[in-house]
């Protein structure tokens, strides 16, 4: 049985494919500069689209700033960034709340800044 966010990250795939025109899959990339790769969520078949879905929820039970999911998407854009190839490098969020507010923090403001496209694709 897929896991919840293994359906979303599925959705997401199914709907950029469609919206770019090409199948994006999951698949490895070499970083460059560096003698290493990483597998990315969505992977254009001639690599010129890379992105990563973060599938998080902005709002924690506790009231308090989700610290650790902002941390691991600004992790994301840093591979982004670095994708041999890539010429559009996608941040993909599924949870409005964290998609508004990633853009306001500074961690998100930099990764546009760096070429970083943030999106919404709500599910």
């Amino acid at each position: 049985m897929a896991s919840e966010w293994s359906k979303k990250e599925e959705y997401v795939r199914q709907i950029l494919s469609k919206e770019f025109r090409t199948n994006l899959e999951e698949h490895t990339v070499r970083l460059h500069g560096l003698n290493e790769s990483y597998r990315f969520d969505l992977v254009s078949p001639d690599g010129s689209i890379v992105g990563e879905i973060k599938t998080y929820a902005y709002n924690l039970p506790s009231g308090s700033r989700p610290s650790g999911k902002i941390a691991h998407a600004s992790e994301a854009c840093l591979f982004l960034m670095h994708a041999e190839g890539a010429k559009r490098r996608l941040l993909v969020l599924t949870d409005r709340d964290f998609y508004e507010n990633y853009k306001k923090e500074r961690q998100g403001r930099m990764a546009e800044l760096n070429g970083i496209e943030i999106i919404l694709v709500e599910c």
